[in-house]
Parts: structure tokens; sequence; C-alpha cells
């Protein structure tokens, strides 16, 4: 028996192989990329957002002290 039967693979196969890993690795690679600059856009408006509720709560408090 020659080493391609012993292994059970297919002749041919290992080109397929490489191929299909090289593409799905660079399909995640680029997903990562996508989510890691999603999450930093999310945590700077996040940022903003609450930025912007505590310098509403500040000047409501600076109006209701003032009304007092």
């Amino acid at each position: 028996m020659s080493r391609k039967e012993v292994s059970g693979r297919r002749p041919g196969t290992v080109g397929l192989q490489r191929i299909f890993h090289s593409f799905w690795y660079e399909e995640r690679l680029q997903v990562s990329r996508i989510k890691e600059a999603l999450r930093k856009a999310n945590v700077v408006a996040y940022a903003l957002w609450r930025g912007k509720f505590a310098f509403d709560i500040e000047k409501d408090l600076k109006n209701h002290e003032a009304k007092l």
C-alpha cells in the first residue's frame, strides 16, 4: 500500500484544504477587525452618551438648587 492509501485521504485534497483554510482564516480575520471597530465605536458612542447624560443631570441639579 502506498502512503496515500494508508492516510485515507484522496489525492489532491491537501491543496483544497489549504485553500479553504486560508479562505476561512482570512474571513475570520476580517470579521474580527470589523467586530473590533464596531466595539470601539460603541464604546465611544456610549462614553459620549454618558457624558451628555451626566452633563444634563448636573445642569438639572444646578437649576434645581438655583430655584431653592
